[in-house]
Order: C-alpha cells, then sequence, then structure tokens
C-alpha cells in the first residue's frame, strides 16, 4: 500500500523552489457557485499569471475534506455526486500564489410553485421555492417558456378550454438547470351555473334524517354544498371542495327531517373568487293521520312551486288545486296499509330546461275505522248442468266472505267461507229453488248487512204427448237492476245452442216438438237490464224420445172384462211384432198391432193355464231396434 505524502512536504518543496520561479498570481473562475447533485463543475484559470514552462496550476476540489496532496490535479473540470459545500483550491508554485472558491451542490429538489385557475383562461403561476436563482417556465401550449425569479407571480392566458399541463424547472446561476415539477390545471374562459336538478328525502327522522341532492357537474369547477334550516342563514356543509364531471349526488345525513325544512343550493367558484350560484330547492316534510274511516295528508309548501304530484300505493291522486298542501283520503279499508309521497314541481329549470324537483319521503299508515262496512251489492248467480256458481265483487283484498244459502224459500244458512270472488259447488236437487246471500267481517272486525239475494232460474219441463212445457224460478240478482228478458235456448248433443227463443218476463213456455229427433235439450238465459252484469244460465232439461215398452207379467182371461187380453204399452214405437211361446216352444200368437193382444185362444181354443213367454221386435222413431223378451203368466 502506498503511503500518503504529507502536505507539509509540498510545502517545503515549494518554498525551496520559490526562489527560481517568476512571479506567479493565482486565479481561476469556477462554471457556477451553486449546483445540482449530480453537477459537473468546469474552471476557467485563463486570469491566472504563471510560468507555463517550469510550473503547472494544480487543483483540490474538495480541500475542506481531503487537504492531502493526493487529492491535487491539473484537470480543470469535476464532477459532483452528492450534496454538500466544497472547497476548490488552486495552487501554482508558492503559498503565495493560491485561491480558493466554496461551491454549493444541492440535492436537486423538485420545484415548488401553486396555480391558480381563473375566468377567461387566465392562470396565476406563484413561485414558492427558495432554494433556486431562477425558474423556467413551460405553459403547455406551445408559447415560448418564460424565465422568472423566486417568489414571483407569472398569469398565462390560453385559447381554448380544457385540462393544461405546466412544467416549471429550477436553475442555478449562470445556467445550472435542474430538477423539474409538473402540475395540470383545468382552464375555462366563463363559470357555469351549477345545475341542481332534484332534493329526496331519504329517511324523515328527528335525528337521523337524510337527504339526497342530485345535480350535474363541470369538468374543472369546484363546487360547495350550502344549506338553510327553516329559512336561516347559509353555511357550508361539503368539508372540502367538490369536483367530477356529470350526474353527481350528495347525501347530508344526521338530520331532523321529521320537523325541519332543509333548503339547499350549490355555488361553483374559481382561484381568483368569481362565483355562481344554483336555485335552491327545498325539502318536504309529509305527514299522515290515521282518522275513522279516512287518512288526512299534508306536506308544507313553497312560493317556488307550480305543482304537487300526490302519490298513494304508487298512485296519482287529485288534489283540490295543484299546490294544494293537504289531501283526505277517504277511499280507505280498515286495517290496510296505505302509503304515501308527493313529488313538487318547481318553476325554477335545471339547465336542460327540465323544472327542478323535490320529493318526499314515503310515509305509511295503517287505516282505521269504527264504521259499519258496506254490504257486497253485486251478488249474482248462474248454473252449468247442475253445477251453481255465485260470484261477487269482492269488499276489499284479503276479506273472508261469508256465503249463505235458502233452499225453497226457507231460512239461510251458511254454505262456504272463501277469501276469492266466486263459488261452484253441485245442486243436491234441481226440483228444488236456491238463493244466496253474502256478507263479511272487515278487518276492524266489523260486521257488514248481509248482500241482496241472488237467486239462478230453476228450469223444469214436461212433456204431453208432442207438447214440451218449461216452468222456470225467477232469477234474482243483478244488484237490484232487474231482469231485461228470458231466453230459451235449445241445444244439441254437444250443448251448442241451436235456436234461441226471446219469451220477455215470461216464465214459462210451450212448443210442440218433432218426436222423430232423438232428444229435445233446454235451457234458460236470463238477460239483465244493466249491460255491465253477465248474462246467467239455469240448469238444462233434457228430454229422450227413445222407444219404451211394458208388458204385464200375468193376465186372467175368463170373460170378467178385466185383465182378459195380454197387452204391450209403449211409447215412440214405429214397428212392432211379438210372438208367444209356450212352455213346449209352441207358437201360440203372432202379433204386429201393439194396439192389440192375445186374448188367451189358440186355434180358437183355451190356452191352458200355465207360464208362457213372449219376444218382441220393435224398431223407434230412430229407426233403431230392440228385442224385448219375458214370461206371462195365464191364470183363469
Amino acid at each position: 500500500m502506498l503511503k500518503k505524502t504529507p502536505f507539509y512536504f509540498y510545502l517545503i518543496f515549494l518554498l525551496l523552489s520559490s526562489t527560481v520561479l517568476k512571479a506567479q498570481t493565482a486565479c481561476f473562475v469556477p462554471s457556477a457557485l451553486k449546483g445540482c447533485a449530480p453537477f459537473n463543475i468546469t474552471l476557467d484559470a485563463s486570469c491566472a499569471v504563471y510560468d507555463a514552462t517550469s510550473v503547472t496550476p494544480q487543483y483540490n476540489y474538495d480541500y475542506l475534506n481531503h487537504p492531502g496532496g493526493t487529492f491535487f490535479t491539473t484537470s480543470t473540470s469535476h464532477p459532483y455526486t452528492a450534496p454538500g459545500t466544497y472547497r476548490i483550491l488552486q495552487f501554482i508554485g508558492t503559498l503565495a500564489t493560491q485561491k480558493f472558491v466554496d461551491i454549493i451542490i444541492v440535492a436537486s429538489p423538485d420545484p415548488i410553485f401553486t396555480l391558480k385557475s381563473c375566468i377567461g383562461r387566465s392562470v396565476d403561476l406563484t413561485i414558492a421555492d427558495p432554494i433556486y436563482d431562477k425558474f423556467e417556465i413551460n405553459w403547455g401550449d406551445g408559447s415560448p417558456a418564460v424565465t422568472v425569479l423566486p417568489a414571483t407571480t407569472t398569469n398565462h392566458s390560453y385559447t381554448t378550454d380544457g385540462s393544461k399541463s405546466i412544467t416549471v424547472k429550477g436553475i442555478f446561476l449562470p445556467n445550472s438547470s435542474c430538477a423539474s415539477a409538473n402540475k395540470s390545471i383545468y382552464v375555462l374562459q366563463s363559470i357555469i351555473k351549477p345545475d341542481l336538478t332534484q332534493l329526496k328525502v331519504l329517511k324523515q327522522h328527528s335525528t337521523l334524517g337524510k337527504i339526497e341532492l342530485t345535480y350535474n357537474a363541470t369538468v374543472g369547477q369546484e363546487y360547495n354544498i350550502e344549506r338553510s334550516v327553516n329559512g336561516g342563514a347559509y353555511t357550508i356543509i361539503n368539508p372540502t371542495p367538490i369536483t367530477g364531471t356529470g350526474v353527481q349526488t350528495y347525501t347530508d345525513a344526521n338530520l331532523n327531517t321529521q320537523s325541519n325544512v332543509y333548503q339547499y343550493r350549490i355555488v361553483t367558484f374559481d382561484d381568483c373568487s368569481a362565483t355562481s350560484t344554483s336555485d335552491p330547492i327545498y325539502s318536504i316534510v309529509i305527514k299522515a293521520t290515521p282518522t275513522n274511516a279516512l287518512n288526512t295528508v299534508t306536506w308544507n309548501g313553497n312560493p317556488s312551486v307550480t305543482l304537487f304530484n300526490l302519490k298513494r300505493n304508487n298512485v296519482s291522486q287529485t288534489l283540490a288545486t295543484p299546490t294544494s298542501t293537504s289531501f283526505t283520503d277517504n277511499s280507505v279499508v280498515c286495517l290496510t296499509s296505505y302509503c304515501y309521497n308527493t313529488t313538487a314541481t318547481l318553476s325554477t329549470n335545471t339547465l336542460s330546461g327540465a323544472p327542478q324537483k323535490s320529493i318526499s319521503i314515503d310515509t305509511c299508515i295503517i287505516a282505521q275505522s269504527t264504521n259499519i262496512p258496506p254490504k257486497i251489492d253485486n251478488v249474482n248467480s248462474t248454473i252449468l248442468g247442475n253445477t251453481a256458481t255465485i260470484n261477487w265483487t269482492p269488499a276489499a283484498p284479503g276479506i273472508t266472505h261469508k256465503l249463505y244459502q235458502s233452499i225453497n224459500g226457507g231460512s239461510y244458512s251458511l254454505l262456504t267461507q272463501t277469501t276469492g270472488i266466486t263459488y261452484s259447488y253441485i245442486l243436491p236437487n234441481l226440483n228444488s229453488t236456491y238463493c244466496y246471500q253474502i256478507d263479511y267481517t272487515n278487518l276492524c272486525g266489523k260486521d257488514a248487512p248481509k248482500s241482496q239475494s241472488t237467486c239462478p232460474a230453476i228450469l223444469e219441463g214436461t212433456l204431453t204427448g208432442t207438447s214440451i212445457t218449461l216452468n222456470w224460478s225467477v232469477y234474482g240478482g243483478f244488484n237490484g237492476t232487474g231482469v231485461k228478458e228470458y231466453k230459451v235456448q235449445k241445444l244439441d248433443q254437444n250443448n251448442v245452442v241451436v235456436s234461441e227463443v226471446s219469451v220477455g218476463l215470461s216464465t214459462t213456455f210451450t212448443e210442440t216438438v218433432n218426436l222423430t229427433d232423438p232428444f229435445v235439450n233446454y235451457r234458460i238465459i236470463t238477460i239483465p237490464t244493466d249491460p255491465t252484469f253477465a248474462t246467467t244460465f239455469s240448469n238444462n232439461v233434457l228430454f229422450k224420445f227413445e222407444a219404451e215398452i211394458f208388458a204385464p207379467d200375468i193376465f186372467t182371461p175368463n170373460g170378467d172384462n178385466s185383465n182378459d187380453i195380454f197387452i204391450v204399452k209403449g211409447r215412440f214405437i214405429k214397428d212392432y211384432s211379438i210372438t208367444i211361446f209356450s212352455r213346449w216352444g209352441e207358437v201360440v200368437y203372432v202379433g204386429t198391432d201393439i194396439t192389440q193382444g192375445w186374448n188367451g185362444l189358440n186355434n180358437f181354443t183355451y190356452a191352458p193355464e200355465g207360464a208362457y213367454t213372449y219376444k218382441i221386435v220393435a224398431s223407434d222413431v230412430n229407426n233403431k231396434e230392440f228385442t224385448k223378451t219375458g214370461t206371462i203368466t195365464l191364470s183363469r
């Protein structure tokens, strides 16, 4: 390892040699007295006087910390990599020919500056940094950079709105460029009025109330939200200015929205104290109170309101005037929940031209009543086949209806209970008449009167020869509005109407039928006077025209003129033949006329007493053939 040579050795050497040197003058000029790391300094030694043939100026660039001779160099440039204060020593031959200059190297911090945006697209830039000797500002819009001193404010105007990027560079004299810093700022030609569009009460409470504001924000603008309570002075409620763009919401909480009326406005401002204020919006306090069979709803008004839209269970209600602040709801059902809210349309408009809105909370109450509930009026009945169906308009949703039945004019008894609006069941006897009534108990425990009776038409019919007579009971129902007419309908085997005859208000009908038809089917349709009611039907009455034969099982041909002839009776017979056999199979009688019978003779002699068999072959009026066999006893 090499040993360092003490500095005093150089001094002795220089003293011994000074006698031979000419007069010398140490002198140099550094390229800068201050710089930022890393920094390369250069020295201009042209001002020094010395004999260049015998001596060369030497330099120590960190003499304070490293005075040793090994740190001397003849180089006129040197890099500094760390911040600090450094002494540069120039030495030319003797102690008398030396000079030093102190250099400061700093850590190259970012320049510190502030920006203010003002209307007219104007920006004020203030240098708050005391470190650098001067600063270079690049405005970011293509304009020439400017150089300013510390603690100065410089103004610049832009030609377009928008976000601008500004760069500031720190410089040490004479021209040592250091770190730079960049900031963005939004510039506007003018402030746009805040667009406060809607207020909505989210919670109505004495201490925990909430209100939500909706507004449209403009990029580059800052906003403060101001609140007034019950007409008092406005105060700012947001802790820091609000920025954003597009539709924004702000929720104000922990309020007494149960009693207080809050009014809000939004103020926008620039950095130079120019402001613009929105139109105000106020909150609505809505209250609903149940009393006997009605609900009373009230809310506060405001001079700026042009219209209130009150809704009950989301259905708009009709107010006395467009700006009424109360509503009496007498169309309520006991123990039923009703929710009310109102929306105020204000005379002030948003920037889009739509009016500002203020929306209350939904307030819900349970209706109360001690009144006797109304009876159910619209009760009707009809019959399909032998099934009766009773239908009605319900008093209210969820009500249990009690359906009563009267048979043949007797007292009413409970038939069923149901929450529905219709009930069907099979009638036990179509030869009886039936009437029905309905009542109910409302949710408050009050019994409604029984409804008017409804009685479906019950149809009966008789056949005499070829004449059919129909009779039916009077229909009851249609809420007492009456029957316009009855119609007799004739149906085919598929219950399709093939004919219809109006009989007015008569309850009887007679017609002659063609017995060649296999059957005839009737029902009565009842037409209401009030066309809003549906027509109703009676039961069906079916007449079948199939062949019927009756043969006695004994006859007594003894000449007493009582049961002397075995004669067959029948209906709807077209062709007929009978053969009678003895017990041994002998034919004793053959006949083709149903009106004639066997007199008990066999070839003009009395047939013996005993049992005989017969075989009848016949066809009905529809040419349907059938055979009937049996036994007849002959007794004298």
